[in-house]
């Protein structure tokens, strides 16, 4: 289980698709590792011929997919919080709606344990014991996100989904819906699967919820994800050498031997080596606040330096901190 505050600093509950395109399919560590996602969950159901979505599906505010069905929908509000109900496009708007899947059944609903999953129209081995993901809000508002293990020979049958009920509001759920289940079925934390999927390996999946820690940062509107998070080091932030160049469409090259990138775009040529506060831009000596470095296996540069070398304009927004690059 992970438990989260969704009113903490700088933490983002995000819907995240596989291969940032519908009907392309990920296992949950590679959509999780690209997003430098601190936590996550796979979401809600998919066709598994073709990876598209069933029922409705809300990203970033935007309704990419439509589909009617009576089936409890799970979906992420302005400031974290956490929707769980019927979800008719044609009929409804949310307001303030950033992300939303179509799951189910409804699990918990005002403390109490309920049984709807025939009444959402789930039938046959779905509601035998199995492989769960659940996720419920609690008496403070935090958020749990719940996988059990399950149909494992020599490890656990898992759980129906009125044992499922149960459980959620043994943890403490006063309100909880079921995500996909079965071999889909995976939770990710700090780098790594930490439960025992059904299929003896993970399963590629279509979507996922994510736990963020970082601050957003966009370029021309457009959420960036690095596979490490934004850090902030002497009121400077820093980002993956790869990811930032990339973004603003510069080519990279690294040399081992020197420690030193070199990036080109058009008519600019930036040079950095891990350590040294002193870059160049064709050929002209910059001093730098923070240098570039190499954190866990990453490494990272300064990103309003890279960028404004390369002719983009850097924002920073206090309240609620964010970075904006305008090219």
């Amino acid at each position: 289980m992970v438990e989260i505050n969704p009113s903490q600093r700088l933490l983002e509950v995000h819907l995240a698709i596989g291969g940032d395109n519908l009907g392309q399919l990920e296992t949950l560590s590679q959509i999780a590792k690209r997003h430098g996602a601190v936590a996550a969950v796979n979401g809600g159901f998919f066709n598994s011929s073709g990876g598209l979505p069933i029922g409705a599906l809300i990203k970033d505010g935007q309704l990419l997919s439509t589909e009617d069905l009576l089936r409890t929908a799970v979906g992420i509000k302005e400031n974290n919080q956490l929707f769980l109900g019927y979800y008719d496009p044609a009929k409804e708007s949310i307001p303030n709606l950033k992300h939303l899947v179509t799951a189910g059944p409804l699990l918990v609903l005002e403390g109490q344990p309920l049984w709807q999953g025939v009444v959402e129209g789930f039938r046959g081995s779905i509601l035998k014991r199995a492989a769960r993901t659940a996720v419920g809000v609690d008496k403070q508002g935090h958020l749990l996100f719940v996988v059990v293990d399950g149909r494992q020979k020599d490890f656990k049958a898992g759980l129906s989904l009125e044992e499922m009920a149960y459980l959620m509001v043994d943890l403490g759920a006063q309100s909880a819906a079921a995500l996909d289940g079965g071999g889909s079925s995976a939770i990710w934390v700090k780098d790594k699967i930490v439960n025992r999927p059904s299929d003896g390996k993970e399963r590629k999946i279509a979507n996922a919820f994510l736990i963020l820690h970082q601050v957003p940062v966009y370029l021309n509107e457009k959420h960036l994800f690095f596979d490490a998070p934004p850090e902030i080091e002497k009121g400077r932030v820093l980002v993956p050498l790869r990811g930032i160049f990339e973004a603003l469409q510069a080519k990279v090259d690294w040399d081992q031997s020197t420690a030193t990138v070199t990036a080109v775009l058009e008519d600019k040529t930036i040079l950095l080596t891990m350590g040294k506060q002193e870059a160049l831009i064709n050929e002209q000596k910059v001093w730098l606040d923070v240098p570039p470095q190499i954190r866990a296996g990453r490494t990272m540069v300064p990103l309003r330096f890279v960028s404004e070398a390369l002719g983009a304009k850097v924002i920073w927004q206090n309240n609620p901190p964010a970075i904006f690059i305008n090219k």
